[in-house]
């Protein structure tokens, strides 16, 4: 059974409550207004200091569990379905017996990923990375609608939202998807949460980054309301 590495960092992003209004509006000066406090208040990117190393292992039977859980993906196997991509994005497929190829290819061609495995991957370990760092547990897994998963610790509701990629530029797909369009996203989700709920809520975006089959770098960024 393979064991997974998750190399992990964090930033933190902190909201004044009275953004609520803004967040919502659907007029130019607003949103700019509101884009303008996600880009200040938020801190850079750190090495999660909580957990040694800033880095977790998990099992392939244990994911396997994780992606059950949390995961509205209707995907078979997604941990193999990567597996088989990852290997041949390698290049690795020249049958037993057949002599070696002594050229390169003429032209690079794209190769196609599962999306659907990615982010069945993606929501399984975002689920883990709530369990095991945070001291989360399950209040709700809504299906199209919503955030991923509704998640409770220490009289705090956590709205978390994960992300998955494959794609090569990890830190291009991390500043300019995840830390923009998907950090608005969720952050008006929380702020719109906070208004009606008793309990402080907290958001927590995750994203991964499946870098091969056996190393996974997730970034999370945890978003308070004050």
């Amino acid at each position: 059974m393979a064991t997974i590495t998750i190399e992990l960092e964090r930033k933190v992003l902190n909201l004044n409550k009275d953004l609520s209004s803004v967040a919502l509006s659907k007029r130019n000066i607003f949103q700019q207004q509101f884009e303008d406090a996600i880009k200040n208040k938020s801190t850079g990117w750190q090495s999660l200091s909580i957990i040694p190393n800033s880095s977790l292992q998990i099992d392939e039977f244990t994911l396997r569990r994780m992606i059950e859980k949390y995961s509205e993906q209707a995907v078979y196997r997604p941990i193999d379905d990567m597996r088989y991509f990852f290997s041949y994005a390698r290049r690795a497929f020249t049958e037993i017996g057949y002599p070696p190829l002594f050229y390169r290819a003429v032209t690079d061609r794209r190769m196609t990923q599962n999306k659907s495995a990615i982010s069945a991957i993606g929501e399984g370990i975002a689920g883990f990375i709530a369990q095991r760092v945070y001291g989360c547990r399950k209040l709700s897994r809504p299906c199209q609608d919503g955030v991923d998963i509704i998640m409770s610790a220490d009289n705090t509701t956590y709205l978390v939202e994960a992300k998955g990629t494959a794609l090569i530029d990890r830190y291009n797909w991390r500043d300019n998807n995840l830390g923009k369009a998907y950090l608005e996203e969720l952050s008006r989700e929380v702020l719109s949460s906070h208004g009606i709920d008793i309990r402080s809520v907290r958001g927590l975006l995750i994203g991964v980054h499946l870098q091969n089959e056996l190393h996974y770098n997730c970034s999370i960024i945890e978003i308070n309301i004050a």
